[in-house]
């Protein structure tokens, strides 16, 4: 099983969707990036997840990263495939919509 940490994302205006990531695998014994981080669509993320890997969030505090809640796979009343943090995880100033947008126009 890998663990993968989202720092940024880009969010449909229209459908309020995350359609892209900046993420990559990292090595949780000691706080370091295997690989990236780099973009990707949405969609790898969502098969990680799928596959059964951990997907978190990473947000900036001062020179450091603070860990933020771990993703998981819903559905929208339109029946759209998203990631959403899981729910006992939710914390302020810690939802995907907090984290840095990456800038694609």
């Amino acid at each position: 099983m890998t663990t993968y940490a989202i720092t940024a994302v880009e969010i449909d205006e229209r459908t309020d969707l995350v359609t892209r990531i900046k993420w990559g695998s990292v090595d949780t014994l000691n706080n370091a990036w295997i690989e990236g981080p780099g973009e990707a669509d949405v969609e790898e993320a969502m098969h990680a997840i799928s596959a059964g890997d951990d997907v978190y969030t990473i947000f900036p505090d001062g020179e450091h990263t603070v860990l933020g809640p771990r993703l998981e796979l819903s559905r929208d009343s339109s029946g759209r495939e998203n990631i959403v943090p899981v729910f006992d995880q939710l914390a302020p100033g810690r939802a995907i919509t907090d984290l840095p947008r990456i800038i694609t126009h």
